[in-house]
């Protein structure tokens, strides 16, 4: 069984004690990959839990960059990538879904 995802969970994942932006994103973003993989928590393998840590850590870093824009250097904008490859392997999303044979 595994153990709920904390706010704690995640400052931990992007190395920061703050958690205050954190207790917001948390549990919507457990709600969702629930209705996406049919599953409570408890139920997730450890992989789905770390993609579920990386993506609450993603959208919170997103937070600071609503137009996308991570920073500008001489080269021009940096933006965030739209999609975590990582994440979508993790969670088992998109290309990475396992096939069911109906």
């Amino acid at each position: 069984m595994a153990a709920a995802i904390t706010a704690e969970d995640v400052a931990q994942w992007q190395g920061s004690h703050a958690t205050d932006t954190l207790e917001v994103i948390v549990e919507p973003i457990v709600s969702m990959i629930e209705s996406w993989k049919g599953k409570p928590q408890a139920d997730w393998p450890p992989q789905w839990r770390l993609g579920a840590i990386m993506l609450i850590a993603r959208v919170d870093r997103r937070r600071m960059s609503p137009s996308g824009v991570e920073t500008i250097s001489e080269m021009g904008p940096v933006y965030v990538s739209r999609r975590d490859p990582e994440v979508a392997q993790l969670l088992e999303l998109g290309e990475w879904k396992k096939p069911v044979v109906l």
